[in-house]
């Protein structure tokens, strides 16, 4: 009996240990520090860029920039078309710019410390994706 009882308890505590964690785990989801989105001149297709800080548990670390690409209209998810790891643990110093050339042609510009591309799409539903780093070029002079 005594065996029963310590084998009852011991279940509950870890059924408990276990539903903590698991709500612990859904409440740590993760928000972007910055987003931004830019819609095709046709009006057809958003592309959105989210930047969220690394570490996590208080841990500075990397920040990931992650960009989707998807149509305006309809219930499908975006697909992301663009991934890029920075050396810097503030996103904000991450620059992503993303400009529609045409309303078939996107041009993603980024300027970031020691990146890595993680992952980069060149064509998706028909709209043409040209990325560049801008990290090494000269800023414009304002007039």
């Amino acid at each position: 009996m005594v065996f029963t009882t310590s084998r009852s308890l011991f279940l509950k505590a870890f059924l408990l240990l276990t539903m903590g964690v698991g709500f612990f785990l859904i409440g740590c989801k993760d928000s972007p520090t910055w987003s931004t989105e830019s819609q095709s001149p046709d009006g057809k297709m958003v592309v959105t860029a989210r930047s969220y800080a690394g570490g996590g548990f208080g841990a500075s670390g990397p920040s990931v920039t992650l960009v989707y690409l998807n149509w305006t209209t309809g219930s499908q998810k975006p697909i992301q078309i663009f991934g890029l790891h920075d050396e810097s643990d503030k996103p904000e110093e991450t620059r992503i710019r993303m400009q529609w050339l045409t309303p078939t042609h996107l041009e993603i510009t980024y300027k970031a410390k020691a990146q890595a591309i993680d992952f980069q799409a060149v064509k998706f539903a028909g709209v043409d994706i040209s990325v560049r780093d801008v990290s090494g070029e000269a800023a414009k002079p304002t007039q």
